[in-house]
């Protein structure tokens, strides 16, 4: 699965690492592997956003936020798809917007870097669509589901995202997609966790299934 990370500015500005300067203390301290923190600032109707991409040497631990000025949200896995809003209300939908956005200019000015990372999720396939579950086991929050449904037989594939923040089996949020068609989107999330569930790639714990760790 390819992932996107982007090449650091030349300078980066003291202050705005200060902001920020505890969540960065503390995955230092927890993963030893971090190595590098690239910045990138840009503004959507006069408002100032930064995309920070952490990377650690092996990649096991890199991720992208999404910083503003009253929320912070995290791509986990660096696919371009917030995961999780850890600091404010916005929604992941609203923060997705912004995100791709300056993602858009990043790709634009050729400063965003594409490898590829193992990710623990599970695959299910037809000919008409691409089903896709990936758990996130966040460190000091519960693990959480998402949900991507990928439509094949159109002229340009077309990419629905949703959420299932407690893992418990029901859709919480749609990142991507017609907020209207949830009711869809939740049958065929039933169906796809049976399915995993059925195959032995998914598991139950408690409440929760997710995606059995490889």
């Amino acid at each position: 699965m390819k992932k996107y990370t982007f090449s650091p500015q030349k300078k980066l500005i003291p202050i705005f690492f200060g902001l920020f300067l505890i969540i960065v203390l503390t995955h230092c301290t927890a993963e030893r592997a971090l190595t590098s923190a690239a910045h990138f600032r840009f503004q959507v109707d006069d408002q100032s956003f930064r995309i920070r991409s952490i990377s650690s040497v092996d990649k096991g631990n890199s991720y992208n936020e999404l910083i503003a000025k009253d929320f912070l949200a995290v791509d986990y896995d660096k696919d371009r798809i917030l995961d999780k809003v850890i600091l404010g209300d916005v929604t992941l939908a609203a923060a997705q917007k912004i995100y791709e956005f300056g993602l858009s200019i990043l790709i634009e000015n050729d400063r965003v870097q594409v490898y590829n990372m193992a990710v623990s999720d599970y695959m299910q396939v037809n000919s008409e669509y691409d089903y896709q579950i990936k758990s996130f086991h966040p460190e000091g929050s519960e693990p959480f589901n998402e949900f991507k449904i990928i439509r094949k037989r159109e002229l340009t594939e077309t990419e629905i995202v949703i959420i299932d923040r407690k893992a418990d089996g029901v859709l919480d949020e749609v990142l991507k997609g017609p907020v209207e068609e949830v009711p869809d989107y939740q049958d065929r999330y039933t169906y796809v966790l049976n399915s995993g569930l059925e195959k032995d790639r998914l598991v139950k714990k408690g409440d929760m299934i997710v995606v059995k760790e490889k």
